[in-house]
């Protein structure tokens, strides 16, 4: 964007500084572009990405000397290497390393046009989950701090020369795949004065969010973003504003790709002309320590008595010889006893075959599972009998006036991908159950993710036990009742594999 210059200022600080506001980030699902999220990665659980993204004329001045504008920064493409990795569930910690893959540009002064590649500041990034969504509160918050390490390039205005720190507050809200969140910050940097523009520390703000286009696979992302200079100037020009739209493809549970672009909103230094960006990032479903297979024994060394030979191989060495034992006299055949006859045995009438839809004073017991078909909200056609049984209990009980349609997965795959898959699961459910004539005011879906497991999450079955739908009764003849655990719907562990 431009800036215009005069004569009446000149440099007050030698060398460049870094005229990037775009700031990518790694680490949980939920993260959207260079905003931070509430969530945390699970314990040690970790992501690395690329994100490429390239601005046109973010550094542009006039100069009314010389009646000509000039190019400080024609355009830059970079390349940011992003990681990040969970700790207790609570905590984050990243890293992002940006590189200048190609750029071009003419400088602000004199002989300093430059090109080629280059290395940008270093950023560190810890977080920590304040509020989780879900844990007794509506909506998510976290604090988070960043620090640039000046590793990066002055001359091409890729650093600072100096550290720059700032403190983060994110705040969000999601629910059946919508997300909104915001961010405030503050960034303590250098002041570096040229011409009539003033970059100095300001305080930062960002909004954001994710709507689901297709199924919840495919995401409409945004973040709109900018700096309000602490230290204005009359035509400073130092207030820099952007707005990005894109998509969001979760081609699995563990890889998300990103494309979209923007531009900038302000005539400031800082804003392009326009800005694209693609990225794909990993984030493993389970954490590390559960990626690491353990040693297998393939010899009899634990054994404290060696390798003991089998009963086969004892035998065998014993090689016991015995002279015959001589035959014994046959014994007199014994007279037969009198045949009593056998009392009528009474067969035990079978117990009844229990219910597969029961409904208890608080609870609605299921005694079937529902499948659901692999990482998807589709009910599978076997299972759509018994969601029409439960439908028809429901319509015998009218005075059933509100249940709660729950979802709930296990710990695979990120918080916020568990999230969104169990809120559809839950609607999906309470879809069926309306199709099959339940009123749609006696049903509410509600998507808890892997927040609240019945069981361990480190066996197979601990994780088929919590990838589960549960059914509450919320009131009975339009009176509330204290709200309590039902028994379960669970999936099939054959269903996530």
């Amino acid at each position: 964007m431009m800036v215009v210059c005069g004569t009446s200022l000149a440099w007050a600080q030698e060398g460049g500084f870094d005229v990037e506001t775009f700031e990518p980030m790694a680490g949980a699902t939920s993260t959207t572009l260079n905003l931070s999220s509430s969530e945390v990665l699970g314990h040690q659980q970790f992501a690395v990405g690329m994100m490429l993204h390239m601005a046109d004329g973010a550094l542009r001045v006039y100069d009314q000397q010389a009646g000509e504008f000039i190019e400080g920064v024609d355009y830059q493409f970079k390349g940011e290497l992003l990681a990040g990795v969970g700790l207790w569930d609570r905590a984050e910690v990243g890293l992002a390393l940006p590189v200048a893959l190609v750029q071009s540009g003419e400088g602000i002064s004199a002989g300093t046009n430059f090109s080629g590649a280059s290395l940008a500041d270093l950023r560190l990034m810890a977080k920590y989950a304040l509020l989780r969504q879900g844990e007794n509160s509506p909506v998510g918050l976290a604090l988070q701090g960043q620090v640039w390490v000046p590793v990066g390039d002055e001359a091409t205005y890729n650093s600072d020369g100096k550290v720059r720190v700032e403190p983060r507050v994110a705040m969000d809200w999601s629910h059946g795949g919508w997300r909104v969140g915001a961010n405030l910050a503050y960034r303590y940097r250098p002041t570096r004065e040229v011409y009539n523009y003033v970059g100095t520390s300001a305080v930062r703000w960002g909004v954001g969010g994710e709507a689901p286009l297709w199924k919840d696979r495919l995401a409409f992302i945004t973040s709109i973003f900018g700096d309000v200079a602490t230290q204005q100037v009359e035509l400073s020009r130092n207030n820099p504003a952007e707005a990005l739209v894109g998509l969001r493809y979760y081609l699995t549970p563990d890889f998300t790709t990103e494309v979209g672009g923007g531009g900038g909103l302000t005539p400031s230094v800082g804003s392009p002309n326009f800005r694209v960006f693609a990225s794909v990032i990993f984030r493993p479903s389970q954490p590390v320590s559960e990626l690491e297979e353990g040693p297998v024994l393939t010899s009899c060394e634990d054994d404290p008595e060696g390798c003991r030979p089998t009963a086969v191989e004892i035998v065998e060495k014993e090689e016991v010889v015995t002279a015959p034992e001589p035959e014994p006299e046959p014994e007199p055949e014994p007279e037969p006893e009198p045949v009593v006859e056998p009392e009528p045995v009474v067969e035990p009438e079978p117990e009844p075959e229990p219910e597969v839809v029961v409904v208890r004073e608080r609870t609605i017991e299921v005694n079937e599972n529902i499948f659901f078909d692999t990482n998807e909200a589709t009910i599978k056609a076997e299972s759509r009998w018994l969601v029409a049984r439960i439908a028809g209990v429901l319509q015998d009980n009218p005075q059933l006036t509100r249940i709660r349609v729950e979802g709930h997965t296990d710990s695979r795959a990120s918080e916020a991908y568990n999230l969104r898959l169990s809120e559809r699961r839950a609607a999906a459910v309470v879809k069926e159950l309306i199709g099959f004539g339940v009123s749609p005011q006696r049903l509410v879906s509600l998507g808890l993710g892997q927040s609240r497991p019945i069981a361990s999450n480190e066996t197979i079955e601990g994780m088929a036990r919590n990838r589960r739908v549960e059914f509450h009764i919320v009131s009975v003849d339009g009176e509330p009742i204290p709200a309590e655990r039902s028994v379960t719907i669970e999936e099939d562990v054959t269903q996530a594999e």
